[in-house]
């Protein structure tokens, strides 16, 4: 296996992962505000979806077998979705103005809602 075919592995794992974090940690937070019967910013809603795209992307980007000249199309995939990300990122920045919270509060694991979606916005501005 040559070398730019094992950086394509790590590569696309690591974007696997990254996406199944915020997927997770979104997902928890939106299931705690249904559960607390309190509005559920679409920030949220983009950014799952944006995760499952990448998730699904990336599994077909490492079973699927691509010829060279579908690899341009991959990586202006890859571009979109780095947008689509850039694009939740900001969205979901400007919806937490409800919940009060500052970059002071960076406890992803914790009790306070905060420090979870400040984690993964965190991951986004990594996965971009």
């Amino acid at each position: 296996m040559n070398v730019s075919r094992v950086l394509h592995l790590a590569l696309r794992c690591v974007q696997f992962i990254i996406s199944a974090i915020i997927l997770g940690v979104i997902s928890y937070q939106v299931h705690v505000l249904l559960n607390a019967s309190s509005a559920v910013p679409t920030g949220f809603f983009f950014t799952l979806i944006i995760c499952c795209c990448t998730i699904v992307s990336t599994i077909m980007a490492v079973v699927v077998p691509a010829p060279r000249l579908s690899m341009w199309y991959l990586c202006a995939w890859d571009i979109l979705i780095a947008l689509l990300f850039a694009v939740g990122f900001v969205w979901l920045v400007s919806q937490l103005s409800p919940f009060t919270c500052g970059w002071s509060d960076f406890n992803p694991f914790g009790k306070n809602s905060c420090g979870r979606i400040r984690a993964a916005m965190t991951f986004m501005l990594v996965e971009m």
